[in-house]
């Protein structure tokens, strides 16, 4: 179906319906199991992380953010929004907290996912081993009332000259990995010259806007999900569970922000709009 010619038949077919799911029991159990480290890891400035076992052998390298230190000081800085730059500022005012990962392949029989060969032009990964976003955010926004012991996974990331993915907690758990590989995926799309173009010609929270919004933020999944699903499987986690993340959780904060700022006309048939 085209975004472009139909944008509100798009969004019919293809927001997640209403519901409450991001508070059940359910979510809480799926966000905990992606949360679980595939190994206890003591991290270091600089080192390489090996786990394995028959199944499967993870393989991560990272650094010290210590020399990334002048950057909140910089031009590139500048060009940050006003949030990421406040984040992103923050996380170079306290480097200690922060690592660089250099690269990390996860390998399992005839399948092999190497991140580095993956990422576009100017892409950095930085992440936090002690959860200090999760911490910052709750001294922070103390009303949004996060609880330090909900499993979840946080990250943000930038989209401009430099493209920056920040993850909170341990890498080897896979949800920073899925975190990563849809990041890559919006980033991939938005190199499109094409992209770059309608982005530019259209306005936030139209109509067109927010379908194409909604496509990429499904594109962005699929392409998470072709490269992790030969692994699923090795690493002991259920195809339903990454299933249910995308639809019942991520996407669902999508198309819960996009029904608040449309009005979608009230036809037989689509009450749930």
């Amino acid at each position: 179906m085209s975004v472009e010619n139909n944008p509100i038949n798009y969004l019919r077919s293809k927001l997640e319906k209403p519901s409450d799911v991001l508070s059940n029991e359910k979510t809480k159990e799926v966000l905990s199991r992606l949360s679980t480290s595939l190994g206890k890891i003591e991290y270091k400035d600089d080192d390489t992380v090996e786990i394995s076992n028959e199944n499967f052998k993870l393989s991560f390298s990272y650094s010290s953010l210590n020399k990334y230190s002048s950057f909140k000081n910089s031009k590139d800085c500048e060009q940050l929004n006003r949030k990421d730059k406040e984040l992103l500022q923050n996380i170079l005012y306290e480097p200690r907290h922060f690592r660089k990962l250099e690269n990390l392949t996860l390998q399992t029989g005839d399948s092999l996912l190497e991140l580095k060969k993956l990422y576009p032009e100017n892409f950095e990964v930085f992440f936090s081993p002690d959860s200090f976003i999760k911490s910052y955010l709750l001294k922070k926004y103390p009303e949004k009332h996060i609880s330090v012991d909900e499993p979840s996974f946080l990250g943000f990331a930038q989209d401009g000259k430099y493209k920056i993915v920040t993850l909170d907690g341990d890498m080897s758990r896979l949800g920073n990995l899925l975190t990563i590989l849809h990041e890559i995926g919006h980033f991939i799309s938005h190199d499109d010259p094409e992209y770059r173009k309608n982005k530019e010609q259209q306005n936030k929270n139209t109509e067109e806007w927010l379908a194409a919004k909604l496509k990429d933020e499904r594109d962005a999944h699929a392409f998470m999900l072709k490269k992790i699903k030969p692994f699923l499987k090795p690493l002991g986690i259920k195809f339903e569970d990454v299933e249910y993340f995308i639809h019942n959780i991520a996407l669902k904060w999508h198309s819960d922000n996009i029904r608040d700022v449309i009005t979608f006309p009230r036809t037989p048939g689509n009450a749930d709009f």
